[in-house]
């Protein structure tokens, strides 16, 4: 049997099975050390490296043909070019050895495993993928509201340092949920990955057999995990997917008359209003954040950092950069001994911190990639009448191009599994 012939077959390949275990240890590696034991975090972390670098190894194995050569070929180069860029920095700058294999890691490794095993994974795996996120969401969101009506000195509540004054609130007594994750920007991620997959299982029909009640519940689950997250930006990205579900599959239902997709439409709808009555403190809550949030930030300002960096990062700049990994939070704890980000607080100002002129590249291509699959999926919305093109594509722009992929440890695993699950969606050329 070839390559294309193992694609089609409605299983789950060996990479598939990897990417699995990946984002199992991604999602509640967290949990374990927090609550069990925060040394066993780095053994979690290098498990799922070594696993990402096997799927890598046997996709390049058995499915390059399928990829297609000429993006392995342009994956290669890429790869050639930080590695080489990273050289001339650990010679000119004198960074440690320690900081150019972070470097890579951040840089390299889940990027590689998002483009080959996204190009390479068929449709039957996307929808498992997306039954997998449904129960997930469903087993999280119980966790989520003890948490919310918790006290922020509870064990729930705990996180890596034992100071609950170092707790993130969204007001006086009501922390900002961290789920099974260390700390609320993990937890943001997660529902940023959810979302899509989520509302891609959603869809009535599929290879993968999904109950009714569980589409319903798992809906349901991620949406009170957002309500109950406090943070403004995962709201607002939650509402604005919704919408488009909501509205252009109405659109096809009205044109299909799909009975049993209008159905699911009903309850989300019917949904999105009950729980801010069940859940009225959060939306209290949530509406004190955002009241004060206008008052105290230009709004403005605040998307153009988030998109283009920091005004300091450009000031700092420097053409060959200060070092790749340098402005990970990993490579903090390396030299600190204490958690945070070096060099720059958004992804595009670490960039270009960190890699200078490669940085600047590395962002302008962000930039045009989301630009291309946004269109493509628009089209492929439009064409196939499945709103979830342009839902990945969106979620998988977002988190290129804000989440903080080369510095944050979470992000830098969910950011590219998000990626990966586009590609399985938006570029897939042969269906089973």
């Amino acid at each position: 049997m070839n390559d294309i012939d193992d694609f089609l077959q409605p299983k789950i390949k060996n990479t598939s099975k990897l990417c699995f275990l990946i984002l199992c240890i991604a999602v509640f590696e967290g949990a374990v050390r927090k609550w069990l034991s925060p040394e066993l975090g780095i053994i979690l972390m290098l498990s799922r490296d070594l696993f990402a670098f096997i799927a890598i190894i046997l996709c390049l194995k058995n499915y390059s043909r399928y990829i297609g050569i000429n993006i392995i070929y342009l994956l290669f180069v890429w790869i050639s070019i930080v590695l080489v860029w990273s050289l001339w920095q650990l010679i000119t700058n004198q960074t440690s050895f320690v900081l150019f294999i972070i470097g890579l890691r951040f840089w390299i490794l889940y990027l590689s495993l998002a483009i080959l095993c996204g190009l390479s994974m068929n449709e039957y795996e996307l929808q498992f993928f997306s039954k997998i996120s449904m129960y997930i969401a469903i087993l999280i969101a119980p966790l989520v509201i003890i948490q919310f009506f918790s006290p922020v000195s509870s064990f729930v509540n705990k996180q890596l340092s034992d100071d609950s004054d170092s707790i993130f609130t969204v007001s006086e007594g009501i922390v900002r949920t961290t789920g099974t994750f260390t700390f609320t920007a993990g937890q943001s991620y997660f529902l940023g990955l959810m979302t899509p997959m989520v509302l891609n299982g959603m869809n009535t029909k599929g290879l993968v057999k999904m109950s009714a009640m569980v589409r319903i519940l798992a809906f349901i689950a991620i949406f009170i995990s957002v309500m109950l997250s406090g943070s403004r930006s995962v709201l607002l990205t939650f509402l604005i997917m919704a919408a488009l579900y909501v509205l252009f599959e109405y659109f096809l239902t009205i044109k299909k008359i799909d009975t049993v997709r209008f159905f699911f439409i009903l309850l989300i709808i019917i949904g999105i209003f009950l729980v801010p009555l069940l859940f009225a403190k959060a939306i209290e809550v949530m509406q004190a954040r955002f009241l004060a949030a206008s008052e105290s930030e230009d709004a403005v300002q605040r998307i153009l950092t988030m998109f283009f960096g920091e005004q300091s990062a450009f000031e700092k700049f420097k053409v060959f950069g200060y070092g790749i990994g340098l402005g990970s939070n990993f490579s903090n704890v390396f030299l600190t001994g204490s958690e945070g980000f070096n060099l720059a607080e958004t992804e595009p100002g670490r960039v270009i911190l960190e890699a200078g002129i490669l940085g600047i590249v590395f962002i302008l291509l962000k930039w045009l990639i989301a630009i291309y699959i946004v269109m493509r999926s628009l089209r492929q919305t439009l064409k196939f009448k499945d709103s979830s093109y342009l839902i990945f594509a969106l979620s998988a722009a977002i988190a290129i191009i804000i989440w903080p992929i080369s510095g944050q440890i979470s992000a830098n695993v969910l950011g590219p599994l998000v990626l990966m699950f586009m590609l399985s969606k938006v570029f897939r050329t042969i269906t089973i």
